[in-house]
This record gives structure tokens, sequence and C-alpha cells, in this order.
């Protein structure tokens, strides 16, 4: 919860790498008389460990013997793009166009299933043919866990790129992380009987979409927000959701007017964080509203600006951050 309040980038949300380099782990597990001990492994425990290597280093063991092509296409893919670029390579449009090409590769190639996809490099703004085929491939491999983000800085303030509707098809999503994209025209196949986390930062979507992902999403316990347009008004009607973080977009949303009403309380959020302003009127109104709508939250997340009158009186140093995180246990 702490990440989410100090970090208003999706990409800070993401879980950290459990992956080791192929290079550090041989190094420092090489025996001293030379001997090929892992390859006399059982199989199983092969898989587990080509799964926690980046598939850089994934990808190449498949070129050791048959043996072990034949473990990485068994084993759940698990592919982040930042895996296949260096740090230099963030503003070589030539090397970011070859892990472009190389994600395209390990998803055709690998027969699935996909336990985690990463994909926070890529430009996707004149690849529309590459994204559908992707989208299809996730979707047809039952990819588990799936942070899609699209880079593209010409479409940040213009038009979102639109979202691939096979996204909304994968059945088999847990968490699904989304950055910078328009929804489609929901359609009535749309289902996610397994996601538990969600989370969208900047990305336009209507009203109605968001009340079809919660209707479709029977198991939703995370729901994260960050959006820069539509929807105006949020409505939460959910029986499992237990946490949702809010961030305010840049249209005005009158939380204010917020009546408690059956339709508007969510009995099972357990954990609410909200940003909060106690020099404004207004979002004291809002806070006090919006409260009403969660009845049996227990912990509760507040982050207040430190340049107000309010939180000016704790006498912080000046070197302090520009806001404040606290936490309040409701009894």
């Amino acid at each position: 919860m702490d990440a989410l309040l100090e970090e208003e980038d999706i990409s800070t949300w993401l879980p950290a790498a459990t992956t080791t380099s192929l290079t550090s782990a041989v190094a420092e597990a090489a025996p001293a008389d030379g001997v090929d001990r892992i390859s006399s492994l059982p199989d199983n425990l092969l898989r587990n460990i080509v799964s926690r290597l980046p598939v850089r280093d994934g990808v190449l063991t498949a070129v050791l013997a048959s043996r072990w092509y034949s473990l990485w296409l068994s084993t759940p893919l698990v592919l982040r793009d930042s895996d296949l670029l260096l740090a230099s390579d963030l503003d070589d449009e030539v090397a970011l166009a070859v892990g472009f090409a190389a994600v395209g590769c390990i998803l055709a190639d690998h027969p699935g299933p996909f336990r985690k996809i990463q994909l926070t490099c890529c430009e996707f703004g004149t690849r529309e043919r590459e994204l559908e085929e992707w989208a299809r491939l996730l979707a047809a491999k039952g990819v588990q866990d799936l942070v899609l983000l699209d880079v593209d800085d010409s479409t940040k303030d213009d038009v979102l790129q639109r979202l691939p509707k096979d996204i909304l098809r994968c059945a088999s999503l847990q968490r699904l992380f989304l950055g910078y994209w328009s929804f489609p025209a929901m359609s009535t196949d749309v289902a996610f009987p397994h996601l538990k986390k969600l989370g969208m930062q900047n990305t336009s979507m209507r009203d109605e979409d968001l009340d079809h992902i919660l209707a479709c999403s029977p198991v939703l316990q995370i729901l994260a927000l960050k959006l820069s347009k539509s929807p105006e008004r949020i409505r939460l009607r959910s029986k499992s959701l237990q946490c949702m973080v809010l961030w305010t977009a840049t249209h005005p949303v009158d939380y204010a007017k917020t009546k408690t009403s059956p339709n508007s309380i969510v009995p099972s959020v357990k954990i609410l964080a909200l940003k909060a302003n106690f020099s404004s009127v207004n979002d004291v109104k809002m806070l006090l509203s919006y409260l009403r709508c969660f009845p049996n939250v227990e912990m509760l997340h507040i982050e207040l600006p430190l340049d107000v009158p309010t939180v000016g009186t704790l006498a912080l140093p000046m070197e302090s951050p520009t806001t404040v995180a606290f936490s309040v246990l409701v009894i």
C-alpha cells in the first residue's frame, strides 16, 4: 500500500524482478571440478530454474541441447521486455525495434501457458498489426499476469491507442495493469473469472465500461485507478473488493455530491487510500461524503500536501517531502 501512495506511475506498482542472470548464477555455483551436475537434475526442477531466468537467458538455454529446448518450451513463460534491453538501449531506436521484434518471436514460438508478461518498453503507435497479434496470442495462451503500457510519447497528449479487444478476452488473467490506452466498445464475451488485481493509469473509458468490468470480475480484490479521462462517475458494485486506490483525474469529479445509498455502499472494502487537502472546504466535504460509502473500512490511508496551513502547523523540517502520508486504524 505504501508503494501505491508514494508513486503515481503505474510502473512502480510492478512486483520486483525475481529473476537471476544466467551468467551470475553460473559464476556463483560453478563446481571446481568442471563436472556438469545441473543436467542430472529432474525436469521439474530444471523448469523451475529456467522460469527464474531473465527471458534472454531462458531462450539461450534452448541452444544447449534438445532436452533444454523442450524444457524451455514446457516452462510457463515469464517475459519482461526490459530484460531484452540494456539501460543504454532505451534511447536507441534500433535497439528498441530489435527488442520489439524479439518479443514478437518469443510470444509466437512459445506454446504457453504465459505466467507473467510485462511489456513496459514497447511503442505501439505505428504497430497496430503486431499489437493485435500479440493480444490474440496472450488470450490464446492463457496469460495470468499482464502489464501492458503504451510508451509511445506521441500519443500521450493526443489520441490514446485503442486497447485490442482480445486483451478483454483473457479469461485466465489474475492480475492486469494497463497504462495509456483507450477502451474499445465492450462486448458480451468479456469475463474475468480469476481477476484479483486491476490497475489502470491514464486510460480512457466510459462509465459503463468500468461497470461492466466490475460485473465480470467476481473475485476482484484490489482496484487502483489513475484516470486522465472518463469515467466521470465511478460506481462500485462488488462483493469481493477489499482495497481501492483512486487518484484525482484531470476532469472535475464531484465527490461532494456522492449520496449514500445501497447502490453506492461497498461493504467489502477493508483498506482505503485517499489524497486530501484539509485546507479546502470542498475536499473535506468530499472526504466525509466519500467515506460514508465504505462503512467497514478498517485501515484508512490519507496523503496530504505539506504546503497548506493545516499541515504547516506541524512544523515539519524544510527538507521534508512535499506530501505526507499517514494511516488511521478505524475502530
